[in-house]
């Protein structure tokens, strides 16, 4: 099964729904990945963030996923 992959600049409002709380600014999200602070993955010269690790990028930001919908 392929990687499910979430684009750097859809990853606040991903995070904002599975959050409930608002969620950082495409910049900060840039910056942060760029500073190896994010687990991204780059395809094609554009930045993407693994689903998986989407409870991980939470936690880097300092927001939580409830446990029901980190496993979604």
């Amino acid at each position: 099964m392929a990687e499910q992959l979430t684009p750097l600049p859809d990853l606040a409002a991903k995070l904002r729904i599975l959050t409930g709380n608002p969620g950082p600014g495409y910049r900060k999200c840039y910056l942060l990945a760029l500073d190896g602070k994010l687990p991204t993955v780059q395809r094609n010269g554009r930045r993407y963030v693994a689903d998986a690790d989407l409870p991980a990028v939470a936690a880097v930001l300092g927001l939580t996923i409830p446990a029901g919908l980190a496993a979604a």
